[in-house]
């Protein structure tokens, strides 16, 4: 027998009160607003069952519903933050940060130094369009004039000078490039871009540079937060060689010779790379001969653009010209046989990611030789999307210029 209620109700009733706003209100209260006609309805024990079940089922529906959400939020960031994406047949991480390495205004390197003698006024103007149309961040370093460094400084001993000299000019460019390595290794800076002055690349170099730190990180085993695997020890490269001339060597190290050092190297797809058939061995199911490989640097020549980590600039520093080697011949043929020998470590873009911009006339050299085949344009080697021939179609004369009065041809005024 259950207990009852005085009125007669069973205890096991269900009450509930509802508030219901009527059709007709009642007169505001102090507040202002309609007063509630309250209403107090009994739920039968034969609907009390069925209204529990339903309310169970719903309370899970919503835990369920707002667990699955929870899940497809997950899911969604681990996409959207480390998701892969298809990059002419390999894969590479989206990079959609673009404070993140290189793609912030100094390529993911903590600077981007450019060498160029005072007087070339004419390449700096150039060098300050390029920063301006890529939005990178360019520290400009005066060069040396080798005939103005002193004796007892020359990285050689003139009492008893090599068979063959270096010429004041090699000398003043060995100097510009050894005094940018002087100012990384005394600063806190831990890596840096060296180009001169007149040195060209495509105007996609932000995308083609988060390709190159993808798959050096991949050969070095750094981490992401790491942009191109630096962490300055002794493990890490010295000299990431992106500008060279094509000579011996910049193929990476002879197979024969170092047969597992031969097998060391990363290769992609890149639509910014000179169409070359010969790259093709290192993709051979690839259907396109634009590719980029990454290598372990043997004897790459020029030194048009090459970046240092701090470990490295003190190597070249010591090294090229240094206490530990005189300069008996021009400076990229020196480093090129430092790394030969095994006192330096980097890794080398081929093909070139950097060629000199050249006029064919006396203009094109501050160095040596005579002009070399160019054209009064402007041209460089391999270069896909040249950033100097997009300045040039974009700011001069020429079929698609802009011309303000044409918007006036034809116009009549009374």
């Amino acid at each position: 027998m259950r207990p009852s209620s005085g009125d007669g109700r069973s205890s096991s009733d269900l009450n509930l009160n509802l508030e219901l706003p009527l059709s007709h209100p009642p007169p505001g209260g102090d507040d202002g607003f309609p007063k509630m006609q309250i209403y107090a309805l009994t739920i039968p024990p034969s609907l009390r069952w069925w209204l529990t079940r339903f309310k169970t089922s719903i309370i899970g529906l919503r835990r369920r519903t707002m667990l699955g959400i929870a899940l497809g939020v997950l899911t969604l960031l681990l996409l959207v933050g480390g998701r892969r994406v298809p990059n002419g047949g390999m894969w590479r991480e989206a990079d959609v940060d673009a404070s993140y390495g290189p793609r912030n205004r100094t390529l993911g390197f903590e600077k981007i130094f450019y060498l160029s003698m005072k007087h070339r006024t004419d390449r700096q103007d150039m060098m300050a369009l390029i920063s301006g149309y890529l939005d990178l961040e360019f520290t400009m370093v005066e060069s040396v004039n080798g005939s103005s460094i002193s004796d007892k400084a020359k990285p050689y001993d003139v009492r008893n000078p090599p068979e063959k000299p270096v010429r004041p000019a090699e000398l003043g460019c060995w100097r510009s490039h050894a005094q940018v390595w002087a100012h990384i290794a005394s600063s806190g800076i831990t890596s840096a871009l060296i180009l001169e002055d007149d040195a060209d690349f495509t105007s996609s170099i932000q995308e083609v540079m988060s390709d190159i730190d993808t798959h050096l990180r991949r050969l070095t085993g750094a981490p992401r937060g790491e942009p191109y695997g630096i962490n300055n020890s002794d493990s890490s490269w010295d000299v990431l060689t992106l500008g060279h001339c094509y000579g011996e060597g910049e193929e990476g190290p002879p197979a024969a010779k170092f047969p597992k050092a031969a097998k060391i190297w990363e290769a992609w797809e890149d639509q910014y790379a000179p169409a070359m058939d010969q790259y093709r061995i290192y993709l051979p199911l690839s259907s396109s001969n634009r590719i980029r490989v990454l290598l372990p640097t043997y004897a790459p020549i020029c030194t048009t653009g090459y970046a240092v980590t701090k470990m490295g600039a003190m190597r070249l520093l010591y090294n090229v010209g240094g206490p530990g080697g005189a300069l008996e011949m021009p400076v990229d043929m020196l480093m090129a046989e430092k790394f030969k020998a095994g006192l330096l470590k980097g890794y080398t873009t081929v093909p070139s990611l950097m060629a000199q911009w050249k006029w064919g006339t006396w203009r094109d050299t501050d160095v040596q030789g005579e002009p070399e085949e160019g054209s009064t344009k402007g041209t460089s080697e391999d270069i896909v999307g040249s950033v100097r021939e997009e300045i040039a179609k974009r700011f001069g004369p020429g079929e698609g210029a802009r011309n303000v009065w044409k918007e006036f041809e034809g116009a009549s005024y009374e």
